[in-house]
């Protein structure tokens, strides 16, 4: 069994402001619930706040939640 780990850190200062570990091999499927986490600790991201992930996080599902919430988010697809 291995651990993925997956931090959420301002890309100004490089302060980790949320950690996860999952058993989940696939990122893609932590990618929302490590920013609700992050919601359920500091509230709602704003609109204005640019995300980024690497294309470990792409998939139709995040790009609909993503879309839903109006987050402004980058994820290069899988064939990059």
């Amino acid at each position: 069994m291995g651990y993925n780990i997956h931090h959420i850190v301002d890309m100004d200062s490089g302060i980790i402001l949320s950690t996860g570990v999952s058993t989940n091999p696939d990122d893609h499927k932590e990618f929302i619930p490590q920013f609700e986490h992050y919601e359920e600790l500091y509230g709602q991201i704003p609109q204005t706040t640019a995300l980024a992930a690497d294309n470990g996080y792409y998939s139709e599902e995040n790009l609909n939640k993503i879309n839903e919430k109006e987050w402004d988010t980058y994820i290069p697809n899988k064939e990059l």
